[in-house]
């Protein structure tokens, strides 16, 4: 195997396919596959057991092979000025890398006969989407999954459900949900998760072109990003299989009332502090009377009192969370203002931004 191409290429090839690596990947394949059988392309494939990513690579191939080598190695190419780099292997996969005439580098490969091979998937769905509102759904949505396989495996992941021609995101852990709307058009309903684990790494993703090809199957998702392909674990779910966004969003709400994020953050995050008793989480207080919305919070060590104006629609309510949950909640609103909506002491709160809906179930206090 032979080949020449410029060394970004290698560098941005290896820092995408990178979040595929992992230490079971390395001990159980030996590294990333190279498959240079194309004229003008050459395959980078990954695995890990949440995400498998394929990257083509424009190169000028002398001499067709495949090997299988530790990335790392590659990483190295970054140094110097000289942009053109050589990249050839012997009859022993021992691999070699040339830039210039001044660096050279040679590493043992191994035999790429054994390394699975990406399916495609067929195209039984698809959806164009802007990679920037991508990454937002992402961003907004994770911090609320199930945090392990483990832990409700059902919920495990970021929920993509189109209906109507709105794409529907959902992620929860049982306690806590997020629900994001976005408008995408004349597209067929269809329903898939992306698992927490590829999720975090799609978030660090980034590419230069702004839209995003997601073309889905019965049992795989495919994201199409650049010169890149990455196929992903993601589970279809019938009408079943996920919780009921629709009628724990959709409810009427007794008791209204909006503050200002910064203040309300500020005064979660003293309750937060004073809630931390030693490994145990004493919840924070919220009560809301007279258009103020105080909260309340002890521990062995001392007490909170706090408050901030509030404009209150209706009703009173005395009503207990986990600090840390709130926060989490706070921390995604982008609005300078936060709309609280309450029903009763067990009902869940339900905090409303713009296309963004976030709901935490109370606690008893």
């Amino acid at each position: 195997m032979k080949f020449r191409t410029d060394k970004y290429n290698i560098i941005r090839a290896i820092k995408v396919i990178n979040h595929a690596v992992n230490a079971e990947t390395m001990k159980m394949l030996g590294g990333i596959l190279i498959d240079a059988n194309a004229p003008n392309m050459v395959e980078l494939t990954a695995y890990s057991n949440d995400i498998k990513i394929k990257y083509y690579v424009r190169a000028d191939v002398e001499q067709k092979g495949t090997v299988v080598c530790n990335p790392k190695y590659l990483m190295n190419i970054s140094k110097g000025e000289n942009m053109e780099v050589i990249i050839s292997t012997d009859k022993d996969n021992v691999i070699e890398m040339k830039r210039g005439m001044t660096f050279k580098q040679k590493w043992q490969g191994t035999v790429a006969e054994n390394y699975p091979k990406i399916s495609m998937p067929e195209c039984n769905n698809e959806l164009m989407l802007e990679q920037e509102r991508f990454r937002e759904i992402l961003t907004k949505t994770v911090p609320f999954a199930a945090p392990t396989v483990g832990y409700r495996p059902q919920y495990n992941g970021v929920l993509f459900d189109i209906k109507n021609g709105i794409l529907h995101n959902v992620s929860t852990d049982g306690k806590r949900m997020a629900h994001i709307t976005t408008p995408v058009g004349t597209y067929e309903n269809m329903s898939f998760v992306i698992t927490l684990p590829v999720a975090k790494e799609l978030c660090r993703i980034e590419s230069e072109n702004p839209l995003l090809r997601i073309v889905v199957d019965n049992t795989n998702m495919r994201l199409l990003l650049d010169y890149s392909e990455f196929i992903v674990a993601a589970s279809t779910f019938n009408e079943n299989g996920y919780v009921k966004y629709d009628n724990m969003m959709n409810r009427e709400s007794d008791i209204t009332a909006t503050v200002k994020r910064a203040e309300f953050m500020q005064m979660i995050e003293r309750g937060k502090f004073v809630s931390e008793q030693g490994k145990t989480k004493v919840p924070v207080t919220l009560e809301l009377k007279d258009d103020v919305l105080k909260c309340n919070g002890r521990n062995l060590r001392c007490q909170l009192k706090d408050e901030i104006d509030a404009t209150k629609i209706a009703g009173n309510i005395k009503i207990g969370f986990n600090a840390d949950f709130l926060m989490d909640m706070i921390k995604t609103i982008r609005s300078d203002n936060v709309v609280l909506e309450l029903k009763s002491q067990k009902d869940a709160l339900i905090i409303k931004d713009g296309d963004t809906e976030l709901l935490l179930l109370p606690v008893i206090v």
